[in-house]
């Protein structure tokens, strides 16, 4: 009788259980790329002047990629600069696009912090340290 409900269990864990790692990963890269594109949309979209109603609907949709992407099998520390979730946090949400606008910039390379464009001096003293 013990064998049967180990059997029906293992079956069931089969069955209802995880998909494979495969598939899981082919899913999480379709979510980062979709990501990717939301982010682009609303780039386009803030840089075009879209009404306000549009810029929120892309920024949604980036955001619900995000959620998407929490399942995925991914160090924090090697997503998290990508991400925009965690830059919305004390923010209007009149904002949200800006933080957006900030995580591509700051993905391209430029420093979003003025103190480096105007203390040059002080830069070069704290990387000689």
């Amino acid at each position: 009788m013990k064998w049967r409900r180990n059997i029906s269990i293992a079956v069931l864990a089969v069955v209802c259980g995880a998909p494979p790692a495969h598939a899981v990963s082919e899913t999480c890269r379709e979510w980062l790329r979709e990501h990717d594109e939301w982010k682009a949309r609303v780039l386009g979209r803030v840089l075009a002047g879209a009404p306000p109603r549009a810029v929120d609907e892309a920024v949604f949709e980036l955001v619900q990629r995000e959620a998407y992407l929490t399942s995925c099998p991914a160090r924090v520390d090697a997503q998290r600069p990508r991400m925009i979730g965690w830059r919305l946090v004390d923010r209007s949400p009149d904002e949200y696009a800006d933080a957006v606008v900030e995580s591509v910039l700051e993905e391209a390379g430029f420093a979003l912090d003025l103190r480096d464009r105007f203390e040059p001096r002080l830069r070069s003293a704290r990387t000689e340290r």
